[in-house]
């Protein structure tokens, strides 16, 4: 059976992205990214997960040789222009929710959507892109002292469109 290398260490997002490819009747044993010389990840400097996606796909295929698969993922805050984004996860682990809700202050439009793009490259080189996104929930400030929630609500009227 071939491989077909996923850029993740989380064994959830493994387990997930294994039930769907046997799903789609994909003939691959979905395994972690081996660790190579160099990071595996490029820097997310622009505002479209897809280009990031993308750009790993490239590079990694370019290095392995075989099937890629690689998922970015990013919480977009229209009042605040679609910030955080790309930079998501670095921006949870510095400024935090709580400094997030601080920029929130006197926003009416309280929306946090959430964004993932897969991008997978196959044995032949051929790039397949697929994107979703739905109303994660609101950032949420009750208690007026800068903490706070994200409720969960999914938007299921968009599911799964190809770019």
């Amino acid at each position: 059976m071939q491989v077909l290398y996923f850029d993740t260490r989380e064994t959830a997002k493994l387990d997930i992205i294994r039930r769907m490819v046997a799903d789609a009747g994909l003939a691959y044993d979905v395994q972690p990214l081996p660790s190579m010389n160099g990071p595996s990840m490029i820097p997310a400097t622009t505002a479209r997960l897809e280009d990031v996606a993308e750009a790993r796909v490239r590079a990694l295929h370019g290095r392995l040789n075989q099937p890629v698969m690689v998922e970015e993922n990013g919480y977009y805050i229209p009042a605040l222009q679609n910030f955080p984004g790309p930079v998501t996860y670095f921006t949870l682990k510095t400024v935090g929710l709580t400094g997030i809700l601080r920029m929130m202050r006197g926003e009416e439009d309280r929306r946090c959507i959430w964004r993932t793009a897969i991008a997978y490259m196959d044995e032949q080189g051929r790039l397949h892109k697929f994107k979703d996104e739905g109303v994660l929930g609101w950032l949420d400030d009750n208690t007026g002292n800068g903490s706070g929630t994200v409720g969960q609500q999914v938007d299921e009227e968009n599911p799964n469109p190809f770019w």
